[in-house]
């Protein structure tokens, strides 16, 4: 069933004084999270809209210019900003989420990726094994980072 996951960029619309990314109005997601202002667009942040047979399921927020904090410095680093499953379809066994993080390592897979650390979310994160970004800046703010 995974593999009918794909993915679109949102069109990026105004809102008010600034821009930002077309996401339905849908409350089982975390709507503020999905209000950021056009400064994360084109071509330093990608914002993605995660479809399985055609229902929307997940969003993220890519930052695709991320400096990267190893010793031996990594060209092109990525960020996972953001990432949400829709509220109904966590823990349910689907595995959205590590599916996700698992097509977007394989993407980028010449790329150091780092996630920070989010409140409730680290016992996700450590299913992946990347070590801790060890460099005297993220000490104790508890990046991880995937080598390539």
């Amino acid at each position: 069933m995974q593999s009918a996951l794909t993915w679109n960029e949102p069109p990026l619309v105004h809102r008010e004084n600034d821009w930002g990314p077309d996401f339905a109005n849908d409350d089982r997601f975390t709507h503020e999270w999905w209000l950021e202002d056009g400064h994360f667009g084109p071509p330093s942040h990608q914002w993605r809209s995660y479809r399985l047979e055609d229902e929307e399921v997940a969003r993220v927020l890519l930052s695709l210019r991320y400096v990267s904090h190893s010793p031996i410095p990594s060209p092109h680093a990525l960020l996972i900003w953001s990432i949400e499953v829709r509220e109904d379809l966590r823990q349910n066994g689907m595995r959205l989420g590590t599916t996700i993080v698992d097509q977007i390592a394989e993407e980028f897979s010449d790329r150091e990726i780092y996630v920070g650390s989010i409140p409730g979310a680290n016992g996700f994160w450590t299913t992946f094994g990347w070590p801790m970004c060890d460099c005297d800046d993220c000490r104790g703010r508890n990046m991880m980072v995937r080598h390539p």
